[in-house]
């Protein structure tokens, strides 16, 4: 076990405005489920706030949806990407820590819930402390361990979609056997 923050290294990389036009940036959103988005922009727009570098591998969190579980990695192969001072990034020993096993230990329920249990401040404007994420004691098994949980855990989700898959289709055709035995034909969509 460690904390949190003896993995992470606070990254915070201002974009000069006067170097990196805001048509050179691009801004990402960060989901409760963690995934990752690139946000689109209006050519016309102009920075209204700092922004900050998150590169490829660094791990990005919304301070305001923390506690919703709103962290996520910079996928490898994307450029770098910006951010706004409501976020916090950082870099990952990963030495220490293979950055699927650490995704997948935030994302869990029970990581969730004591994110949303720690929150603080007024309804409405909650948010979990970055020193308190960074307080949270966390399992750190060796890197086969960890990879062999993420490859445990990549095959179920992949068995997972093949049932929702063949689930879909056998519905599918349940309604059409209903519709032909009734003599009708599915309308066309």
């Amino acid at each position: 076990m460690c904390r949190l923050g003896e993995l992470l290294s606070l990254r915070k990389e201002k974009i000069d405005p006067s170097i990196t036009p805001f048509s050179k940036i691009q801004p990402i959103s960060i989901h409760f489920d963690g995934s990752i988005s690139k946000r689109v922009l209006d050519e016309n727009r102009e920075y209204s706030m700092d922004m900050y570098v998150a590169k490829p591998g660094d791990l990005v969190l919304s301070k305001i949806d923390l506690k919703n579980g709103a962290v996520s990695f910079v996928p490898e192969g994307w450029e770098a990407v910006a951010v706004t001072s409501h976020f916090a990034v950082y870099q990952l020993d990963s030495s220490r820590m293979l950055p699927a096993f650490l995704h997948r230990l935030i994302q869990t329920d029970m990581f969730k819930s004591y994110l949303w249990s720690n929150k603080v401040g007024a309804e409405g404007r909650t948010e979990v402390k970055i020193n308190f994420f960074e307080s949270i004691q966390i399992p750190v098994p060796p890197l086969a361990t960890q990879q062999a949980i993420v490859a445990q855990w990549q095959a179920l989700q992949s068995q997972a979609e093949q049932a929702a898959l063949a689930a879909t289709q056998h519905e599918e055709k349940g309604r059409q056997d209903f519709l032909q035995a009734l003599g009708l034909q599915a309308p066309e969509v």
